[in-house]
């Protein structure tokens, strides 16, 4: 992913991480969302291990793109829960890409079990203005 980081060419409003981001310590929420803006790219035509196509990590990747954007509007409508519920289940559907590639053994993660409970927050409390995870 490193070199691939720094094989991406310059754009406008794109922060470049010519070092690569696997070794980032301390990631700001502007460091991620500059890292949200190529995330797409970066795993497009990435060499997966067995010839296997990078389309299962698409899959996995784009709901909780949606999702952190969704999250970031700052009005919501009756149907954003649902935009919510959506991406969550899509994730669960394809994130075992990650345990065959021994990533992760599991998503027992504080951060992922939270995820859950946007859609019901934001029911009770409106937009997350000034939340960060």
């Amino acid at each position: 992913l490193d070199a691939r980081c720094r094989r991406f060419p310059p754009y406008h409003h794109v922060r470049l991480f010519m070092a690569g981001i696997t070794k980032l310590q301390h990631v700001t929420s502007n460091k991620h969302a500059q890292m949200c803006r190529f995330a797409l790219g970066l795993i497009l035509g990435a060499p997966l291990p067995d010839g296997l196509s990078p389309v299962r990590l698409v899959h996995v990747v784009r709901p909780l793109l949606d999702f952190l954007y969704i999250a970031q509007y700052h009005a919501h409508t009756s149907e954003i829960p649902e935009l919510f519920k959506k991406a969550l289940m899509r994730f669960h559907q394809n994130k075992a890409i990650f345990v065959d590639f021994g990533i992760r053994a599991h998503f027992k993660l504080p951060k992922f079990h939270a995820l859950g409970h946007y859609a019901h927050t934001i029911t009770l409390f409106g937009t997350t203005d000034n939340h960060d995870t």
